[in-house]
């Protein structure tokens, strides 16, 4: 193991490459030769593998026993099934809606005006019906061997209406294979939105499996499988602003729409998802040049890691021996630091969007009563001493409890403390639980933080 990389993030990588080698394959998904790696299975890979594969336009029905069926293969299964007594009470009545395997996929794109041709990088691999034994040395009367295919590049000419006439009117055979075609669609954007350069055009591009079908037992020979569309342009795509909740009515939808305001999408998936890749993600302003098909999509979430204030006491112990002579000295920074914070968020440009602005200035006087019951809180710990002596003794609980729960973490000198929000959420209560009458008595909150963040 690398020294860099956490056991925990190992991990996470097993379990997502354990996920694909299950879902869509080869077994050795995760592995930097998964592409290239052949395999056996007793089954055909249609029915080993629940996605990740294109069926022949035709015959494609789930309905058609020949398109997912093969019976010779049952012979290697043994005796008995699956089934419990409730599946083997009867068929339930069919729906009348014919239910179909996929036999293409596809991704929408926008491009700039510079862009004169796009390179597609088409993946996947095959799987061919022989006699044998599969890889665990089983007895089978017929097996599935995979058959690797090399990527595919396919350089699309964009340069000209009559190139993108021809890849809507004729799509193009992807070179070294069978009735595999490419077709597309291009278009110019006429209601440029926000970020959306002019002569921006839209390109939708699919993959299509025009194989004719095999009969009973052979089906799986004309799919395609683990199959990857990848789109290079070196102009970089244009993104696309996700302004579906601009204008929303919706507290929550508003909220979101300012919070993730910066955040766009670079290509939409149709029948899978999609995944952007820059070339130097460290780099702002570098375009994003690659956009790729995933059967599993995946983000990774960053850890959140709450920011400390200077002069702010936040060890549990030092709070629960704290006088009120000291109150102002030890905490009285927190609701200070809290509002030069809300300060700089007010200033942050929001272009000339008026939802948004309202919805700033709204959380933002929300955050400043926050911030006044954070400072009348301390206010009554520093005048009140019962509510310190509760205080100081809910601190010193806190402090055995954290140290019962966790004592080796609490090794060479190292003390409970608190997150700064878990403190600020524990001073703005304090006015309503020694006051019975006052109105925040009749408020419930909920603090909000990722998980893993310290709320429990």
């Amino acid at each position: 193991m690398s020294p860099s990389m956490a056991p925990t993030t190992v991990t996470r990588d097993h379990l997502l490459a354990a996920l694909k080698a299950d879902l869509v394959g080869p077994f050795a998904a995760g592995t930097p030769d998964a592409d290239s790696a052949e395999e056996v299975l007793r089954l055909p890979p249609s029915r080993w593998y629940l996605t990740g594969f294109l069926a022949p336009e035709e015959g494609r029905s789930q309905d058609d026993p020949d398109a997912r069926h093969d019976p010779e293969a049952e012979e290697g299964l043994g005796a008995g099934n699956d089934e419990d007594d409730e599946e083997t009470q009867g068929p339930e009545s069919e729906s009348k809606r014919k239910n179909f395997l996929p036999a293409s996929l596809g991704m929408s794109v926008f491009l700039r005006p510079a862009c004169k041709q796009l390179t597609v990088t088409i993946r996947f691999a095959e799987y061919e019906r022989e006699k044998g034994q599969d890889d665990d040395g089983a007895k089978a009367k017929f097996v599935w061997r995979r058959l690797p295919r090399a990527p595919i590049v396919v350089h699309i000419p964009l340069a000209s209406a009559a190139d993108a006439r021809a890849l809507e009117r004729d799509g193009q055979v992807v070179p070294g294979t069978t009735s595999l075609h490419l077709v597309g669609q291009v278009r110019t954007v006429h209601d440029l939105g926000p970020g959306l350069p002019a002569g921006t055009r839209g390109l939708s591009i699919f993959l299509v499996n025009r194989r004719a079908p095999e009969g009973p037992g052979y089906a799986d020979r004309q799919y395609i499988f683990q199959v990857e569309l990848q789109l290079d342009c070196v102009e970089g795509f244009v993104a696309r602003p996700n302004l579906s909740n601009e204008n929303s009515h919706e507290r929550d939808e508003r909220v979101a729409d300012l919070q993730f305001r910066n955040h766009c999408e670079y290509a939409v998936g149709h029948g899978v998802s999609v995944e952007a890749h820059k070339t130097n993600v460290h780099a702002a302003a570098t375009p994003m040049t690659t956009v790729r098909t995933t059967w599993l999509p995946t983000h990774e979430v960053l850890r959140v890691k709450p920011r400390e204030v200077p002069n702010v006491t936040v060890a549990m112990d030092a709070l629960a021996a704290m006088t009120a002579e000291q109150v102002a000295g030890s905490i009285g920074q927190l609701p200070r630091a809290y509002e030069a914070w809300l300060g700089e968020q007010a200033k942050i440009p929001l272009e000339d969007k008026e939802n948004r602005k309202q919805t700033r200035d709204d959380l933002l006087g929300r955050a400043h009563q926050a911030c006044q019951r954070v400072e009348r809180g301390i206010q009554i710990l520093a005048s009140d001493p019962e509510a310190l002596q509760a205080f100081c003794n809910m601190n010193e609980a806190m402090a055995l409890a954290a140290r019962a729960r966790s004592p080796s973490r609490y090794n060479h000198g190292k003390a409970p403390e608190w997150h700064l929000f878990q403190l600020a959420f524990v001073l703005m209560n304090i006015q309503s639980m020694v006051d019975e009458r006052h109105p925040d008595r009749e408020v419930v909150e909920l603090i909000f933080f990722p998980t893993g963040g310290g709320k429990t």
